[in-house]
């Protein structure tokens, strides 16, 4: 914020003495280049913020307060946790569905978190070529007995 502040300060004084030489520099011949050379350096002093925006460096977590971190921590753990148990549950299912002669071409978890915190899968929703179809409902049977969830076969085509 305080560099916000300062950069509104120092444009403010760049308007200021823009004009005052505006005002002093003659009207015809060097006055309008003259003229042209504050416009310029005016309009860099407005945009240079912009040009440092590239060059912000991430968030330093240490520097929030306590409270911020930890909610930032257990945020990007839920996250992570949700990850790994959305990547486990498709290798399961990629196993599952190999060992029964089907190949798939998309596996989709769907989770959730509960309010107690703790992460459910809602739904696996599985894609599938048409000559896979035939033996889709035995998949998904022994899919739906292996995971406990709800299983959704789609077919692409």
């Amino acid at each position: 914020m305080d560099s916000i502040k300062a950069w509104a300060a120092a444009l403010c004084v760049a308007a200021i003495v823009c004009a005052m030489l505006q005002m002093l520099a003659p009207k015809e011949g060097t006055g309008k280049i003259f003229k042209l050379i504050l416009s310029a350096f005016f309009l860099c002093c407005l945009i240079m913020p912009l040009l440092n925006a590239g060059s912000l460096t991430r968030l330093d977590i240490s520097a929030l307060p306590g409270e911020v971190q930890a909610e930032l921590l257990e945020e990007r753990v839920n996250q992570q946790l949700m990850r790994q148990v959305q990547e486990t549950v498709e290798q399961l299912a990629r196993t599952v569905l190999e060992s029964s002669g089907v190949e798939a071409e998309k596996i989709e978890v769907k989770t959730d978190t509960s309010e107690e915190g703790s992460i459910y899968i809602q739904q696996v929703t599985v894609t599938l070529d048409k000559q896979s179809k035939p033996k889709a409902l035995a998949a998904r049977e022994v899919l739906e007995k292996q995971l406990g969830v709800n299983v959704v076969m789609e077919t692409t085509g």
